[in-house]
């Protein structure tokens, strides 16, 4: 599926003129010439972010968000969709970022630490309503509410989980890919995962087969169609757990 495989990522830096140097990062990852195109969707958000206010971007970041998926011209391009998604992602990261340092929190606890009030304020429900309305979504949000001061606990003691994808992009050889994982998971990582864009049946014969704790998910969107995605979540291995 990806056989030139020239991991890049695009970065945005949001620079303002606070006396502590205040600035916001964000990245949106890309592969080769991509990168190029990705760059340029970009830049082509300046005229909607270069000149605003700080503390008006940081207070409501939802409404941020949408007044770069509301541009009318770039939303001819589909800002819900495709390079300019990924721009846009890019910077509200960025601004995300931002607000976090702003408040001197790691953007876990920023998040962490609004209201239901205020994380449902800032999703646009428009393109998921048909499956849960705003006013269903805050209800789900005040409901988790007493049991967050627990799940903070559990996440400053262990972390949050993440995986990388670098050693399928960086077109490792299974003896190498397979020594890393091995590695990692020595170190204590407690899951390592690998999008295998393949058939069926290799799926079944993975590249990390054997090596205990690494599991293989095959990303079938990409590789197959529809019908046999589905057969292959109906017919194929069991997942792990967790």
């Amino acid at each position: 599926m990806n056989p030139d495989p020239d991991y890049s990522a695009s970065y945005v830096v949001l620079r303002t003129n606070d006396s502590q140097e205040l600035q916001g990062r964000g990245f949106v990852f890309t592969i080769g010439r991509g990168n190029d195109v990705q760059v340029e969707a970009i830049r082509a958000l300046r005229h909607l972010v270069v000149g605003r206010d700080v503390a008006a971007v940081c207070s409501d970041l939802g409404a941020f968000a949408r007044s770069l998926t509301d541009d009318s011209q770039l939303r001819w391009l589909g800002p819900e969709k495709g390079v300019m998604h990924m721009a846009i992602g890019a910077v509200v990261n960025a601004a995300w970022d931002m607000a976090a340092r702003r408040a001197r929190k790691p953007v876990w606890q920023f998040i962490a630490d609004l209201s239901p009030e205020e994380i449902a304020g800032m999703i646009d429900f428009r393109y998921i309503s048909d499956a849960i309305a705003p006013g269903e979504g805050l209800e789900l949000l005040q409901q988790s509410v007493g049991a967050k001061r627990e799940r903070i606990g559990i996440l400053r003691k262990m972390g949050y989980s993440a995986y990388t994808t670098s050693p399928g992009w960086l077109g490792y050889s299974d003896e190498k890919l397979r020594a890393l994982c091995k590695e990692a998971v020595a170190q204590g990582a407690p899951r390592g995962k690998l999008l295998e864009h393949v058939d069926p049946e290799p799926i079944r014969g993975s590249r990390v087969e054997g090596v205990p704790g690494v599991f293989a998910f095959g990303d079938a969107g990409l590789a197959l169609a529809s019908v046999a995605a589905l057969a292959l979540l109906r017919d194929g291995p069991d997942p792990p757990e967790h």
